[in-house]
């Protein structure tokens, strides 16, 4: 039987002068090599299953450097994307460009973009304490809905470009991957690409639908992405520098 990732281990900290970091390890399968992501708040470990606890801990010590350069960078743009109450008068970005929150007092809840705004509806008589709960909800059901829109147009677009299309187009979320090309050719994005500028989300979708061709990342692979999108490097980029802060608050 194969091995499955095991559960997140207690959480440790790691002290500094400017912060202390929380971090848990997560020993995995599919790992083959010690690697480490900065999460929202945590540092996940991620290590291939029998690896001793005196190599983890040299591998955390050594890379003290960039953990904290990581950490500090991240509490400092945690709210680069994202409001942070979800409280009127605060900004959330949708491809991109940022758009002020706007509450409105309705029998219904829904969300709209009115220009620069995205007016939120809320039931009139919800409790005050379960305001900002209800703004989040509905922000993030609008962005959702945004994302499976929008992916599914440039599925199609690009689809036709290719002349092959996936058999499916699906938003998730999760915290390892932008996007993914199941084996039944089924797509799969992250739906919190939404926030990032356009052509870094349209950029995921020329990926995978890449993928429909060649499942590894070879040179016939990112040729076929260039032959798509030429400028895809700057979109790679983009993710590398602020991929980390798309992440929704919890």
């Amino acid at each position: 039987m194969a091995k499955v990732d095991s559960p997140i281990e207690n959480i440790e900290y790691l002290p500094f002068k400017e912060c202390t970091v929380p971090y848990y390890i997560r020993f995995s399968a599919r790992a083959r090599r010690l690697q480490m992501r900065m999460k929202e708040k945590k540092l996940e470990v991620v290590v291939p299953h029998g690896t001793g606890s005196s190599i983890i801990r040299a591998f955390v010590d050594k890379s003290r450097s960039w953990i904290k350069k990581q950490y500090l960078a991240q509490q400092q743009n945690k709210y680069l994307f994202w409001p942070e109450n979800f409280a009127p008068g605060e900004t959330v970005s949708i491809l991109g460009e940022k758009k002020i929150l706007d509450l409105k007092l309705f029998d219904s809840c829904s969300a709209n973009i009115c220009g620069q705004r995205l007016v939120v509806s809320v039931n009139g008589n919800i409790a005050i304490n379960m305001l900002n709960a209800s703004i989040r909800a509905e922000v993030i059901a609008h962005l959702k809905k945004m994302a499976q829109f929008y992916v599914e147009d440039y599925a199609q677009k690009i689809g036709r470009q290719l002349n092959r299309w996936p058999k499916s187009v699906r938003i998730r979320e999760t915290h390892s991957r932008w996007g993914s090309c199941g084996i039944h050719q089924d797509i799969y994005i992250n739906w919190v690409l939404i926030l990032a500028p356009e052509q870094v989300l349209r950029y995921v979708v020329v990926h995978e639908c890449c993928h429909l061709f060649y499942r590894s990342h070879g040179v016939r692979f990112w040729q076929k992405v260039e032959s798509i999108m030429p400028e895809y490097k700057k979109a790679e980029s983009w993710l590398r520098r602020y991929g980390a802060y798309l992440m929704a608050p919890n």
